[in-house]
């Protein structure tokens, strides 16, 4: 009951968020040599930010890694080894933690706060919508998914975060982006084509020639897995977990990206209209070939495709703000609705990773 509790009070927070426009707003700024402090701001976001902090932070044996990555602290705080390989960025952190304390469950609490502060960075600095923003986090699932992988979940985060420069062709602070995600998880990595496919590829070549591609890279799986070893991606697993490729075809997952897809070009005119940016439909695009064609490529897909959904926390508000001002109450009732029982299948048929729900304190 308490994910329930915890969507039905964000949906109440996050409305009134919106409602305000608080997204421009700043909890502190200068304005004429004095300080601003806007406190419906910063009481707000607290609302919304802490809950979601806490349930994931002091969770206590949720999750399909929750062990492993007790032990990963465990390891690098009293032997000072990196056994697992983990990326220098998140061992570094696990390390600095452990200097402070060794008790296992503050590293929980502070890698779900790097999910959470750069998930709401996100929103706010994408200017999405965060009552849709934070409720399809929830339902979709990420949020619980993000307990089972959190170190790629920190990456991804921060590439949400990084789609403002990405969108603003700032290669820049968006090539910084990528190199602090890639220190928790190398996967990030990918997002160095997807740039440059996003922002320079007319329109036409890119969804054709990315389709094309991908069909080939279905056809000819095992060479493209071959390469990839060869290259120091994902080449432990390739090499010696044959069941991380194990092919997953998610319909579910195909059907959603496939709606986003054609609303997209239902409403090309009108989101043009509202300065939309239009590009963020292509990174769904890409994870739409995923699910539907790189489905042979198993775990390795997932992840990958894993750093693209994340768009949908931004293009839900879009579509629907195409819609007029009575269709829109009626699409938000429609939207919370569906997002509870979706949640409500992904905690109770995901090998109950999720259930039953524990916590544990940092004194306990």
């Amino acid at each position: 009951m308490i994910y329930l509790y915890l969507f039905l009070f964000e949906a109440i927070v996050c409305y009134f968020y919106d409602a305000k426009q608080l997204n421009q707003r700043k909890i502190f700024e200068i304005h004429q040599y004095k300080l601003r402090i806007s406190v419906i701001k910063g009481l707000l976001v607290t609302a919304i930010v802490a809950p979601l902090w806490l349930v994931m932070g002091l969770r206590y044996n949720v999750g399909t890694d929750y062990r492993a990555y007790e032990d990963i602290f465990r390891i690098a705080t009293r032997y000072k080894k990196n056994s697992y390989h983990m990326e220098w960025g998140y061992y570094s952190l696990n390390r600095i933690v452990g200097s402070i304390t060794q008790n296992p469950q503050i590293i929980f609490l502070v890698v779900a706060f790097l999910i959470i502060f750069f998930f709401f960075k996100g929103i706010e600095k994408n200017n999405g919508s965060m009552y849709y923003g934070v409720l399809s986090f929830i339902g979709l699932g990420y949020y619980f998914y993000a307990m089972n992988i959190q170190r790629q979940y920190i990456a991804i985060m921060i590439m949400l975060y990084a789609v403002y420069f990405l969108e603003k062709k700032e290669f820049k602070k968006f090539l910084v982006c990528i190199v602090i995600a890639t220190s928790f998880h190398f996967s990030a990595i990918i997002w160095i084509p997807v740039y440059f496919a996003v922002n320079y590829i007319p329109a036409k070549t890119f969804y054709i020639g990315s389709a094309v591609i991908a069909l080939l890279a279905n056809r000819f799986t095992p060479y493209v897995l071959g390469l990839l070893a060869s290259a120091g991606f994902y080449t432990g697993q390739i090499i010696g977990n044959e069941g991380f490729f194990r092919m997953r075809l998610s319909i579910s997952n195909v059907i959603m990206l496939g709606a986003f897809m054609i609303c997209g070009m239902f409403f090309n005119k009108q989101l043009k209209e509202q300065n939309r940016n239009v590009l963020r439909f292509r990174p769904i695009w890409l994870a739409f070939l995923t699910y539907s064609l790189l489905y042979t490529f198993g775990g390795a897909g997932t992840r990958i495709a894993a750093y693209m959904c994340p768009m949908y926390f931004l293009v839900i508000s879009d579509i629907i703000n195409c819609f007029d001002k009575r269709t829109k109450r009626m699409i938000r009732v429609l939207v919370t609705l569906v997002l509870i029982i979706l949640m409500y299948f992904v905690t109770n048929h995901e090998g109950n990773a999720f259930l039953p729900y524990q916590y544990r304190m940092l004194w306990g």
